[in-house]
């Protein structure tokens, strides 16, 4: 019955390529990359989920291609004749499919995250750059790769010149090269200056940290000119240098305060346009280089143009919460940015698009309203609906923050070993929790709000350097293996849980009976009462995990590679079902108030609903 109102009512989006079990999907993945086709009429949007191919100019949605047999894509780009596109992934598989059918072509298997792919002018070779510093060369018929380069930092982008006979990749080492695409042989090399810094820390020895690099590069439409432009890191600033090709020669180049993120020449070879990160165009005359405006040029790309409305680019890493009537479903993502949709019809009802910091928590009031508390340097930041804002300063780097049952309460716990306790209404920090070893990774309320509980992880060392923090976990440094609960009135602390490794997540059950500790793919549940180890569930990789509403289920979120969900019967330790469909970490699993349904939410930017309904009658 509940698929088939889902069927009925939602739309086509939310319903195709869903994995086995699935009612729906909300939320289309976190954007990684897009490409326009060569004639300009279809645009790729390269999700982490897979590519949603649409009309360019009316954003008309056509397909969904590239789902099955990828991981987290990376990267997309068009064929020359506009009939295949290739993906690259986080796994280090790249992919040709046929643009109208959507079927896979071929395979090729690299070394590690696929940082860039391009055709050849001519459509014979493809070429792929990766984090970990490699370059390939692919033959597309025959499958098999004509040579491999190597830079000394993930190699950032590839192009082709535009007769084919170069191929040109750039790095995070500060240098870019161009190579023979025969031969494989180095034509030239290109050197920004390097931007590493030397941080110095107490408990280890000096580490050196690479900040930028060349992120982007580009060939004149006459393959006389090649461009080089770099990534800026906060307060830094960048450079783009325009070279001569024939002679290694620099022409001239200019300073930028924000990352260059494309580089594109007029079709008749007097200007270059420079684009950036959080947007803004730097157009310049060949020639001198002097700037001059983007209007009425004719330029080689047909890719500058905004994102479909429905691809929000850095919208990922869902929390996820029913509302407390059981009709919406709430998502808040990486950012803080939160979004409303009716279960029944799919319909968005609400985006409130922010950045405020990383999202720890997602939950609603006894009034009915929805709090989310991020994190920000040194701070938690408190969101009530859309209409406040409310700031709690930790002192030290936030790793944890909850909100209590009614919404009244906010805990943070921090790299600093402690955990702070602050009245919402007031905002008055209430007291201090000490004893942890190592930074707290997790705190939870119980539902009556009398106690809290800690997860301990490993310490860490922070050192600042031109407004840029730099964190190391120290070697031989203590990792805090335990589980810790206070009672939330005195701060007294009232049992101490010992693990074999640090503790990731805690929650109580929602009868109060449990709390639930993770480390690793082992989950500890505890009597609340007597606070003796009750049952033990080996399990995934534990990303998150949450109690049914009565308490007799427990749903966990896996971690990693294609991570699944596990369902367990609380009373048995019997696994109940498993479900897989998120292409990485789990990041919140939420039950509705009256059970029957399971939201999760993934790394992979989607959220996805179960029909729970089969598994209730086998508890």
């Amino acid at each position: 019955m509940l698929n088939k109102v889902f069927i009925q009512n939602h739309p086509q989006e939310n319903l195709i390529a869903l994995p086995s079990e699935t009612i729906a999907r909300f939320g289309r993945g976190g954007v990684s990359a897009t490409a326009t086709s060569p004639d300009g009429n279809l645009i790729a949007v390269a999700s982490r989920i897979g590519v949603w191919l649409y009309e360019a100019h009316t954003d008309n949605f056509l397909r969904l291609i590239a789902v099955e047999g990828t991981g987290l894509l990376s990267v997309v780009t068009f064929s020359p004749d506009g009939t295949q596109i290739a993906t690259g992934d986080w796994d280090g598989i790249v992919s040709l499919w046929d643009v109208a059918t959507g079927t896979k072509s071929a395979t090729f298997t690299n070394t590690d995250y696929v940082s860039s792919v391009v055709f050849s002018p001519n459509g014979k070779f493809l070429a792929a750059g990766t984090r970990n510093g490699k370059g390939v060369l692919w033959d597309i018929d025959t499958g098999e790769a004509r040579w491999t380069i190597s830079h000394k930092d993930r190699v950032s982008s590839v192009v082709f010149s535009p007769d084919g006979l170069l191929l040109a990749t750039a790095s995070w080492d500060s240098t870019a090269n161009i190579w023979d695409v025969e031969t494989g042989e180095s034509r030239w090399c290109f050197s920004h200056q390097e931007k590493e810094v030397k941080i110095r820390f107490e408990l280890r020895d000096d580490i050196i940290f690479n900040n930028e690099g060349i992120n982007c590069i580009a060939f004149s439409q006459n393959g006389k000119f090649f461009a080089t432009a770099e990534q800026v890191v906060d307060s830094r600033s960048g450079c783009t240098i325009l070279w001569d090709v024939q002679t290694g020669e620099a022409i001239w180049g200019f300073s930028h305060k924000k990352s260059a993120t494309s580089i594109t020449f007029s079709l008749d070879n007097r200007y270059m346009a420079t684009r950036f990160s959080e947007g803004g165009t730097d157009v310049r005359c060949i020639a001198d280089g002097t700037p001059t405006s983007l209007e009425k040029r004719n330029w080689t790309d047909r890719g500058i143009r905004d994102l479909p409305l429905t691809h929000p680019r850095s919208w990922y890493s869902w929390l996820v919460s029913f509302s407390p009537d059981g009709k919406h479903l709430i998502g808040m993502t990486e950012l803080s940015a939160v979004k409303v949709w009716d279960i029944e019809s799919g319909t968005d009802i609400e985006t409130i698009d922010r950045d405020v910091g990383q999202a720890k928590s997602l939950t609603f009031s006894t009034e009915g309203n929805y709090i989310g508390l991020s994190r920000s340097r040194n701070a938690a930041i408190l969101l009530i609906d859309d209409e406040q804002k409310v700031v709690f300063d930790h002192q030290a780097e936030v790793v944890s923050a909850a909100v209590s049952p009614s919404g009244m309460l906010a805990a943070t716990g921090g790299l600093d070993r402690e955990i702070n306790l602050w009245n919402i209404t007031t905002q008055e920090h209430l007291r201090t929790f000490t004893g942890h070893i190592g930074a707290v990774y997790d705190v939870a309320f119980s539902p009556d709000e009398v106690l809290l509980a800690s997860g301990g992880g490993r310490n860490f060392e922070m050192q600042e350097e031109d407004g840029i923090l730099y964190f190391i976990s120290p070697e031989g440094s203590p990792i805090d293996q335990t589980a810790r609960v206070w009672e939330v009135e005195t701060g007294e602390e009232i049992a101490t849980l010992k693990h074999p490794d640090l503790v990731k997540v805690v929650t109580f059950s929602s009868d109060s009976n449990y709390l639930a500790t993770t480390s690793e793919n082992t989950i500890y549940l505890w009597d609340t009462k007597t606070w003796e180890k009750n049952v033990t569930f080996e399990t995934v990789r534990v990303e998150s995990f949450v109690f049914s509403p009565n308490s007799t289920l427990l749903a966990v979120g896996g971690r990693g590679k294609n991570a699944k969900i596990q369902i367990w019967q609380v009373e048995t330790a019997q696994l109940v079902v498993e479900f897989s469909g998120h292409k990485s970490d789990v990041e919140s699993v939420a039950f509705s108030p009256d059970g029957t349904l399971l939201a999760s939410g993934g790394f992979d930017g989607v959220i996805y609903l179960w029909d729970m309904m089969p598994y209730l009658t086998k508890t």
